[in-house]
């Protein structure tokens, strides 16, 4: 028996004019689950002209087809970066023009993290800031707002990596690693260029070994900043080392960058290093004097000698 749902339209004697009911034959299949092709089916009588029928909505069985999932950024992330994903389904005719509604998961997560509600056959999903703890394997789904019930198989899973903290820094030193006391030093930190990293103004640090106190700090938005320290003495010698912060997330601190040893000569070294310099000078002096006094008083006493006391001397 031909029911004329295999052609998209049911041909059935109706009175003219009048509105004729549409309902899925139980020996033919329910909604939702037996009938294809999935699409939109109407009623009407070729020969006398009736009014078109409710427009009945029928799927097809099992699960909407898999969707495809993937990064737009890397798969191992720098925790304060942003995350994105897209999950695109497939572009099918036969699918009804209706509202899709994405969703987001993670392993060991119970409920979807996001969902997006859009016509395309695709959505972003964003993740800000990221911690060690949005680490894990990530997957997405869709469902029609036709019908919710049916959803799409699990996309492939993404596996996600967050490193721990912010990139280490490198701290240079733009003077002397040896100072003079009374001299000006100057320092520079900087952070390693990320793109990943959202674009925001950074606070440097500046500490010192020993020193539970923040010595300086910087705020700016470029990749480095420095720090100076005025009229050094010999108290500013030791091991300085410098972090860094965004303002989007200021709990989340860099690595201490390597440490610079400083040495500021000590004042009271100096001096005495002077005394001994000038005392050692003298002593050089005095002596080159006394050699040259004795040498000439050595000529002196051969010139005056007379000859009866040279053939004296030869005689003896």
């Amino acid at each position: 028996m031909e029911t004329g749902l295999e052609h998209g339209i049911c041909d059935f004697s109706t009175m003219l004019q009048a509105r004729p009911y549409l309902d899925i034959d139980p020996f033919h299949g329910s909604q939702g689950s037996l009938l294809k092709p999935t699409g939109n089916y109407s009623y009407r009588n070729p020969e006398r002209k009736s009014e078109a029928s409710s427009t009945l909505e029928v799927w097809g069985k099992g699960p909407l087809p898999k969707p495809t999932f993937s990064a737009e950024t890397a798969l191992i992330m720098t925790t304060g970066s942003n995350m994105t994903f897209k999950c695109k389904r497939q572009e099918k005719d036969a699918l009804v023009p209706q509202l899709w509604t994405y969703l987001l998961l993670k392993e060991g997560n119970a409920r979807p993290l996001q969902n997006q509600v859009t016509i395309r056959s695709w959505a972003y999903f964003t993740l800000l800031f990221v911690t060690t703890q949005d680490s894990g394997n990530y997957s997405c789904k869709y469902f029609g707002s036709q019908n919710p019930q049916r959803k799409s198989e699990a996309s492939t899973v993404l596996v996600i990596r967050v490193k721990g903290s912010l990139p280490k820094p490198t701290l240079s030193v733009e003077t002397a690693l040896i100072m003079a006391p009374g001299s000006n030093m100057t320092l520079k930190c900087k952070r390693p260029e990320n793109d990943a990293l959202v674009p925001q103004q950074w606070t440097y640090l500046l500490l010192k070994e020993g020193n539970p106190q923040v010595l300086q700090s910087q705020r700016t938005s470029r990749s480095w900043a420095y720090f100076s320290l005025l009229i050094v003495t010999a108290r500013d010698s030791g091991n300085y080392i410098c972090k860094y912060f965004g303002s989007q997330n200021q709990k989340r601190e860099s690595e201490a960058s390597t440490a610079l040893i400083i040495r500021v000569k000590d004042s009271t070294q100096i001096a005495y290093t002077v005394i001994n310099l000038t005392r050692i000078i003298l002593a050089a002096l005095i002596l080159a004097v006394i050699v040259i006094l004795l040498s000439n008083d050595f000529k002196a006493q051969k010139v005056e000698k007379k000859p009866e006391d040279l053939c004296l001397e030869k005689q003896g």
